[in-house]
């Protein structure tokens, strides 16, 4: 008798450990068909987000344009824009994807309101947006896309500031912004886009620099620009944007070499912008933007 119930427990204890796995193996089954599910819809989302960043910003750039005023058609459209992005930027959620969303919101409702003349308004975005953006980077440092997103909410932080007169506050947040693009370009050196942002910035931050008459900080961060952006014409001859992109910098340091009267730099940068730009005219003629350019270094070589 005791050996059968020995023989008895011994089963049961089986049959409730079996039961057992088979509730772990379909709490698993369940819990990985979730997040499929879950990662789908995602990206379905992430997919409607980027149809509806792409077609709001083509539609605002033919709408608008450089147009100096906006007019009723125009303010309407943004204010309905508006309105949609505010939606993105109330999402709820602690979840990374929710986080993304939202920041992303606040940056876009940051651009609106900025191009609607309210600086104020578009200044408290940009800061909410850097806040979610910057939390992101620091849990998640190894997504690329975080520290990129976070370094353009920092530029468009420093554009805004700059043209407020916070040259300072400006001045931080371009600095922050080559910062990250520099740690970018350092961990994928073979990413050239990140480069080219890169130069991007030490261009800007050059102008801004010129601007407060720090000349030799100017230099600094137009000459880095230019090196790395001649780089990249280097590896990439058929890039026209590359090149576009190297004879702006060299203009702008031109520029400035010219007001510390070292007019024979001056005229080597000039000329190096011109040499690019008249092969862009030449491959590109029906660009209006490669012959303004031209025209323009034509116009600095002739002054200087």
């Amino acid at each position: 008798i005791g050996l059968l119930r020995a023989l008895a427990a011994e089963e049961f204890a089986k049959l409730r450990y079996e039961d057992a796995e088979k509730a772990r193996a379909k709490a698993a089954a369940s819990a990985v068909a979730e997040l499929a599910e879950r990662k789908k819809a995602e990206r379905a989302e992430a997919q409607t987000l980027a149809d509806y960043r792409a077609s709001t910003g083509d539609a605002i750039e033919q709408l608008i344009g450089s147009k100096p005023e906006l007019g009723m058609q125009e303010r309407a459209y943004l204010e309905m824009t508006l309105k949609r992005w505010e939606e993105y930027a109330a999402r709820q959620g602690d979840d990374e994807h929710s986080r993304d969303i939202r920041g992303e919101g606040h940056f876009n409702v940051a651009v609106l309101w900025q191009k609607l003349g309210d600086k104020e308004k578009a200044q408290a975005e940009f800061q909410t947006a850097r806040a979610i953006k910057q939390s992101l980077v620091d849990e998640f440092p190894h997504v690329p896309a975080y520290q990129l997103s976070l370094a353009n909410t920092r530029h468009n932080l420093a554009v805004l500031l700059a043209d407020s007169g916070d040259v300072l506050k400006a001045r931080a947040e371009y600095e922050a912004t080559r910062d990250i693009k520099q740690k970018l370009v350092r961990q994928y050196p073979n990413k050239p886009a990140y480069q080219q942002y890169l130069a991007g910035t030490h261009n800007n931050l050059g102008h801004l620099l010129d601007g407060q008459g720090r000349s030799e900080e100017a230099r600094v961060e137009y000459e880095a620009g230019r090196d790395i952006q001649a780089k990249l014409v280097v590896q990439f001859p058929n890039k026209a944007e590359y090149q576009q992109d190297l004879a702006r910098i060299l203009e702008n340091l031109g520029i400035l070499l010219a007001r510390q009267k070292k007019f024979q730099e001056a005229k080597s940068a000039f000329q190096e912008a011109c040499s690019i730009r008249e092969k862009l005219c030449e491959q590109f003629p029906a660009v209006p933007e490669y012959q303004a350019g031209l025209a323009n270094t034509h116009h600095n070589l002739g002054v200087l």
